[in-house]
């Protein structure tokens, strides 16, 4: 509705795309210039894009290469880590958090979104 407003956080990096993204659904994998033309197709204005998930970009992009050689590293991703793991990729993640508020990344794993339904 007009006034209305969306908040997205889609998977980015086309590149990145593996035979998890379809064991977990992901129909598809988004540049920012992709993501920015879609919104803007559908009639919302932008008012904040930016990647996310940059520090573990690079486990990632390891863990993707790794996994072409080793096929038990391409699922490593598909358990549930260890409480020590799993508490430091939170921590990573509010680090995250609080320099999106006054920050953008050039790259990461996500992109998120802020977009307005312009008033009529």
């Amino acid at each position: 509705r007009p006034g209305g407003s969306l908040l997205l956080r889609v998977p980015a990096l086309p590149w990145l795309c593996t035979r998890r993204d379809e064991r977990f659904h992901t129909q598809r994998r988004y540049t920012r210039g992709q993501l920015s033309q879609q919104v803007s197709m559908a009639g919302l204005a932008i008012e904040r894009l930016s990647y996310a998930n940059v520090l573990l970009l690079p486990l990632a992009i390891g863990q993707r290469w790794l996994g072409q050689y080793f096929p038990q590293v391409a699922n490593m991703g598909d358990r549930i880590p260890p409480p020590v793991i799993n508490w430091m990729g939170k921590a990573i993640l509010r680090g995250e958090t609080w320099w999106l508020r006054y920050h953008s990344f050039p790259w990461g794993l996500s992109l998120i979104c802020q977009a307005r339904k312009p008033q009529l």
